[in-house]
């Protein structure tokens, strides 16, 4: 686990946040549910994901921002679906395809003192393969 201070700088002033760098897994053939992700040591206020099935196509970035309303983003690949294909979801920060029927996604449903709750979903077929995750978390 990383941790550090980030300089932001918009033109005018200086800001200084911390961040905190994690890695987790997912089990994708798991039902939906949650998953209670810590060891940030903070609440964060801004979470972003890389995440990928290795050796296979199923890979995407995500972030969440807000608390307590949360909003998500993220890039997909579709290779899974249509070859070289990416696509922009907007209310997920995690979203699968690990085959061209199953799909799976997850986006933090709370931030939470120690790091943050994922809800994930199995949206349709069989999904197969651990889900790596690294997340960078900012305070």
């Amino acid at each position: 686990m990383n941790t550090g201070v980030l300089n932001i700088s918009d033109g005018n002033a200086v800001q200084t946040t911390s961040y905190k760098r994690i890695g987790f897994t997912r089990d994708m053939s798991l039902a939906s549910g949650s998953q209670v992700v810590v060891g940030v040591g903070f609440k964060p206020k801004l979470v972003l994901f890389l995440a990928c099935i290795n050796n296979t196509p199923a890979a995407c970035t995500g972030i969440t921002v807000g608390d307590p309303s949360l909003a998500h983003d993220c890039l997909t690949n579709w290779h899974n679906i249509t070859a070289e294909a990416w696509d922009v979801q907007s209310s997920q920060s995690i979203y699968m395809i690990t085959s061209a029927s199953a799909f799976v996604y997850g986006s933090p449903s709370s931030m939470d003192a120690d790091g943050f709750t994922m809800g994930w979903v199995l949206q349709s077929g069989s999904p197969t393969g651990t889900c790596f995750i690294r997340a960078t978390a900012y305070k």
